[in-house]
């Protein structure tokens, strides 16, 4: 999910039944650092240790553009709750690091399960810009009609 799904009205529900997630934080829940201090996730994330590193191609308008990436989780866990949930911290994409709460069984020090969090997250970005795209090249967003048939002609 993305920013706003970090919510505890939807993170809750998740956590009840046992269902393994990726949301992207938006900085401002109140979480249960690893010594037990009530923060904010993007203070947790500050003090986050960014242990590895990797370089990710982006290609935008047909140009290829690097990021020079630095990753790190904390573990971390929401007010009331007794699941360790993590929080994974992705900076050099922008000003503000990217913040990922999982729910998933990650080693903070091992960087390909980190990755993979990661990746989980960027798939669902890239199917998001991939619809985007099609509603834009197609105007889809314009159409206006009420019977498949139409829609054909």
């Amino acid at each position: 999910m993305d920013r706003g799904g970090d919510r505890k009205k939807l993170l809750e529900p998740l956590l009840d039944k046992g269902l393994r997630f990726v949301i992207r934080s938006t900085g401002e829940p109140a979480v249960v650092d690893r010594r037990g201090r009530l923060r904010r996730v993007a203070e947790v994330a500050l003090g986050c240790p960014l242990r590895h590193q990797t370089r990710v191609v982006k290609i935008d308008k047909g140009q290829e553009k690097s990021y020079d990436l630095r990753y790190g989780a904390e573990p971390i866990r929401l007010t009331k709750r007794a699941e360790k949930l993590w929080l994974v911290v992705i900076a050099g994409f922008g000003e503000q690091p990217i913040m990922l709460l999982t729910h998933l069984k990650l080693r903070a020090r091992d960087s390909e399960s980190l990755c993979w969090a990661a990746q989980i997250y960027w798939t669902r970005w890239k199917i998001e810009e991939t619809f985007r795209f099609l509603k834009q090249s197609y105007n889809l967003e314009d159409i206006r009609v009420l019977k498949y048939r139409r829609l054909k002609n």
